[in-house]
């Protein structure tokens, strides 16, 4: 949702997104006392999809090359259809579709998944300067919030790309991911 509202992110990378609201819950419900209670989840969901928090009815206020989608093939709650309902919407950004359900996308079980989400926003990071953090659709140049302005990047480097370089450094030390 951040997206939708703050034009000076640099990327957004949004795994399993919650499109809009469905009653999933309900139709995969086996035990008919829980199916009954479930029910009254459409009406909710209806309610709930006017509201500012179903993305599929909000436009990204920062442009499509820097937005990423993670699609879960086999995701049951966040459905194949709303989020590519969602990647039309806002314009096709980057999407990559992968053979894994909600779980596997969102806890991080799809293998090399970190790694290939840093090296996809190494050059949206790096390309961020002290006068233009983001390049909203509209074309105009953002200025830099006052805590990533150059004083802070003649450190070595972006403070958002530093913060990755020493998680992704954590992650190896502790074997999480391939090297």
């Amino acid at each position: 949702m951040v997206a939708c509202h703050d034009a000076r992110l640099a990327a957004v990378v949004m795994g399993s997104p919650p499109a809009c609201c469905k009653p999933t819950v309900e139709q995969l419900a086996v035990r008919p006392r829980i199916h009954r209670r479930l029910k009254s989840m459409g009406e909710i969901c209806e309610r709930f999809n006017l509201t500012p928090m179903n993305l599929s009815a909000l436009h990204p206020a920062i442009s499509p090359q820097n937005i990423l989608l993670i699609e879960g093939i086999y995701d049951s709650l966040c459905l194949k259809d709303d989020v590519e309902d969602l990647w039309h919407k806002w314009g096709q950004p980057d999407i990559w579709r992968l053979p894994h359900g909600h779980v596997g996308i969102c806890c991080g079980f799809a293998p090399g998944l970190p790694r290939r989400i840093i090296d996809w926003l190494k050059p949206r990071l790096n390309g961020a300067t002290d006068r233009t953090l983001n390049k909203s659709a509209g074309g105009t140049a953002r200025q830099a919030p006052p805590g990533l302005r150059s004083s802070r990047l003649s450190a070595g480097g972006h403070p958002r790309v530093m913060a990755l370089r020493q998680a992704l450094a954590h992650v190896r030390q502790k074997g999480y991911c391939d090297k």
